[in-house]
């Protein structure tokens, strides 16, 4: 498959403290690696994770909800930060995902979704509805640095036989995503990217804030090396280094990411 379609296609529907957890403490020691979750919130706002069963594939992204009573405003990271406003009826929310079904709300901290093959929980991470999910630097010479050091949303995928990381931010309100692919598992070492299949890893940019940088919405690195020099239960941190598909952009990625 051609693999800026693949990088438009593979949209993910694709964790310690909340407070200890900020983005300022994730970059200044070592994060505890468990999942984030919280218990006893009195109302649906926060941070939540969204567990997708699609097929054989599981992919985890993240969410915010801010809870007004009647309505629920929804912010999907997954679903290049669509915002929803919901509406609530009794146990369920209404109009998420071109209103399918209903999101049905177990208590504060719990949500279930579910149409014909489609099964989604969410789990509240955090109180806050903020994506404060880690942070990464994109810089070239081609185009000034991206560093996200706040509203950082991570996605994970896992096939079976590919694991995947997703990095997503927005820049003056222009989504950019980084979407990091690996044979087998996201496990340490160094390996060779490439976007025709031949190569261990593929890595594609996408978004609004792609395309003020260097003219296109979609690109992919063709050759180039990534690196994972952490991989724990809940954190990855790399780096890759590479020229785009463009063969004039170099770009140089540095992340810490807390998978949901």
């Amino acid at each position: 498959m051609n693999m800026h379609a693949f990088s438009r296609a593979f949209i993910p529907f694709v964790l310690v403290s909340a407070t200890t957890l900020s983005l300022t403490g994730c970059g200044g020691g070592t994060p505890a690696e468990v999942p984030r979750a919280v218990t006893g919130s009195t109302n649906l706002t926060g941070l939540w994770r969204v567990v997708s069963k699609v097929g054989t594939t599981t992919q985890r992204t993240a969410a915010t909800f801010v809870d007004n009573g009647a309505t629920v405003t929804m912010n999907d990271c997954g679903f290049g930060y669509r915002n929803y406003a919901l509406k609530r009826t009794g146990g369920v929310l209404e109009g998420y995902y071109f209103d399918l079904a209903d999101i049905v709300v177990v208590n504060n901290d719990t949500m279930t979704y579910d149409y014909n093959t489609i099964n989604r929980d969410f789990a509240k991470m955090d109180k806050d509805a903020l994506y404060d999910m880690g942070n990464f630097s994109l810089s070239s010479a081609s185009f000034p640095t991206v560093n996200a050091t706040s509203d950082v949303c991570v996605g994970f995928t896992d096939s079976g036989s590919v694991e995947g990381l997703i990095l997503s931010t927005r820049v003056n309100g222009e989504m950019l995503r980084i979407t990091i692919n690996l044979t087998n598992s996201l496990r340490t070492g160094s390996f060779a990217i490439e976007p025709f299949g031949n190569a261990p890893a593929t890595v594609t940019l996408d978004g609004a804030s792609l395309q003020t940088r260097i003219g296109t919405d979609s690109a992919a690195v063709l050759q180039g090396t990534l690196t994972i020099t952490k991989r724990g239960a809940v954190w990855v941190e790399g780096t890759v280094t590479g020229l785009l598909d463009d063969e004039v952009t170099n770009v140089n990625l540095s992340f810490k990411a807390e998978t949901p």
